[in-house]
């Protein structure tokens, strides 16, 4: 009905029928029809299908034997993610506390993920792992 609202990624048709954007737009603004996201930001969907504008992440890569020589850089890793997330990430600092090293006039857009790979001390497991 007309007071349905659709969620995001969909809009109303002229039947006022929810359907979905086009792969790569959002939702406008009063959910009659899509559009691209503004520049620096990139459409990202979640697992109901809903489709919003985020910023385009930063891909920082963390790479070693962490499984064959030390845990312990394993657990250094994750460490240094979580503690650099709780800048910016309210759950993560509410849940674990504050950052042990504050990163001051962060920009609060930054996105950075944390890939973690492995080599298991063996060149050709190295190189399947960096590739992916």
């Amino acid at each position: 009905d007309a007071m349905t609202a659709c969620k995001l990624g969909y809009y109303k048709d002229s039947n006022l029928l929810c359907q979905q954007c086009s792969e790569g737009l959002v939702t406008n603004a009063d959910s009659t029809g899509c559009e691209a996201c503004p520049f620096g930001k990139v459409p990202v969907e979640d697992e109901s299908g809903a489709r919003t504008c985020e910023f385009y992440p930063i891909q920082v890569g963390v790479y070693g034997p962490v499984t064959s020589v030390s845990t312990a850089y394993l657990a250094t890793a994750v460490a240094f993610d979580l503690d650099f997330r709780k800048n910016f990430d309210t759950a993560i600092r509410d849940r674990f506390g504050p950052p042990v090293v504050p990163v001051p006039n962060l920009n609060p857009n930054l996105r950075i993920k944390l890939q973690i790979g492995t080599s298991d001390s063996n060149p050709d497991l190295g190189v399947v792992t960096n590739l992916e």
